[in-house]
């Protein structure tokens, strides 16, 4: 019996501790912690949230769900903005840390709205009407207009030059901008001559374009009468070189307005200087004038432009005159851009003489063609420099020539000093002479800024 009693205990003792083990397996006895997850935490009224319960990183079913306190199905849709907390319970588990879900108030998208001013650039002391229209074209009743911060009405005065930025709103639109630039409005404009006591051939006349409050216009341009086109201020002011002594009519513009015509009186300045010698058919004579310009600009193979310059070396009986042919480029204004005519960039030239009386060319080269022929035994050296003059008016010119003509005269002229750009016209040369000549035309006038 005794021995009984003991088998009972010890194998008691042995179950006790298989139970133990068992327990100590499973957890030791603690209940599993619940976490809780949402696709979604901030949403808008009558969203939709699906929740996920895990165990140690693992699904587990079989939870619920309750939404501060109260049990919700899952998913669950949120009613009503706000914020709630979630948390998800299961009997044997250790509830859920809560997971909180924020609602704001739900709806449909703002509208867009089209907001448009009457003009985006306008003068001082003009209205500015605004317009404002939903998607479908209607307008928009109720929105407010603001200039920085600043509600405006509808129409705005303009008052100051400058760039404003509008902003319309109205609650359900997304707001919208405009910018509109305020400038000054020239009415009328006034042409001033600068010193006009002391405008001379040396000094040019000196103009400034001012409008009706006395301020400098940009971007005007000033005419003078018999000019073929007119000369364009930068800041409302300009210098005219090239003027020969005498009396000019005068205007300014500025897009469709125009100013009183002014006569402007320019007088005798510093005379042009030339030393120099023609000897022709036995007899020499004194050089009186020199001038040159570009006579004809012709387009050659390949689109180059090629410039022919003439020039009338001047005496008593005689017009000597000469061609040349270079390559040149043209500004924007079509005019040939030139820093002088040197040797060096002539393609080809030739030379006549000519009297003063009329008639046909003294003396013409050789020619096969249109070619000079070798046989003319031409020689020339012919140098001018603008702006290197005595003054501003006129250019220096330094030139040697010598020629055989075809008829066996001969002709050689040395030229030193002051020679002019003019403007050229096919017909009599400077002194009435015809037979094939140009002459000179009006001054060349040149705009200095």
């Amino acid at each position: 019996m005794k021995k009984l009693f003991m088998f009972l205990a010890v194998a008691g003792l042995a179950t006790f501790g298989a139970s133990c083990s068992s327990s100590d397996d499973n957890g030791g006895g603690k209940d599993p912690q619940l976490t809780l997850k949402a696709d979604k935490t901030s949403i808008k009224v009558d969203e939709t949230v699906k929740f996920t319960v895990e165990v140690a990183g693992k699904a587990e079913t079989g939870a619920e769900l309750y939404k501060d306190g109260t049990k919700i199905s899952n998913p669950y849709k949120f009613t009503e903005e706000g914020e709630f907390n979630i948390v998800a319970k299961k009997k044997g588990s250790l509830d859920s840390q809560a997971v909180k879900i924020t609602v704001t108030k739900g709806g449909t998208e703002n509208k867009k709205m089209t907001f448009t001013a009457s003009s985006n650039e306008v003068g001082v002391g003009e209205n500015v009407t605004f317009t404002i229209k939903d998607a479908e074209g209607n307008n928009i009743d109720g929105a407010k207009i603001t200039l920085a911060g600043t509600e405006v009405s509808n129409p705005w005065k303009a008052t100051a030059v400058g760039s404003f930025e509008f902003t319309a709103a109205k609650e359900g639109f997304d707001p919208a901008k405009v910018t509109v630039k305020v400038v000054k409005k020239i009415t009328s404009i006034v042409l001033v001559v600068e010193d006009p006591e002391n405008t001379t051939e040396d000094t040019g006349m000196r103009f400034s374009v001012v409008d009706q409050d006395g301020d400098l216009v940009t971007g005007s341009s000033i005419v003078i009468e018999g000019q073929p086109n007119p000369f364009p201020t930068r800041d409302g002011r300009l210098t005219i070189t090239g003027a020969p002594e005498g009396t000019y009519k005068v205007h300014a513009t500025y897009e469709s307005l125009k100013s009183a015509v002014v006569n402007v009186v320019v007088k005798a300045g510093n005379r042009p200087t030339i030393t120099g010698t023609v000897q022709f058919d036995g007899r020499t004579e004194n050089v009186l004038e020199e001038v040159y310009g570009v006579s004809q600009v012709i387009e050659g193979e390949g689109g180059v432009l090629i410039a022919v310059w003439t020039t009338q070396t001047i005496t008593e009986s005689w017009v000597l005159q000469k061609r040349f042919f270079s390559v040149v480029e043209l500004d924007e204004e079509e005019n040939v851009i030139d820093g002088g005519i040197y040797t060096g960039q002539i393609e080809a030239f030739d030379i006549m003489i000519f009297s003063q009386s009329g008639g046909s060319a003294l003396g013409s080269p050789e020619r096969v063609g249109n070619e000079v022929a070798e046989s003319a035994n031409m020689a020339m050296t012919y140098k001018v420099t603008l702006g290197a003059g005595s003054s501003e008016v006129f250019d220096k010119v330094d030139t040697n020539n010598s020629i055989t003509y075809s008829n066996g005269k001969n002709s050689v002229s040395t030229v030193s000093g002051d020679a002019q750009q003019v403007q050229w016209q096919a017909g009599a040369s400077a002194r009435g002479t015809k037979g094939g000549a140009l002459k000179v035309g009006k001054p060349l006038l040149k705009a200095k800024y």
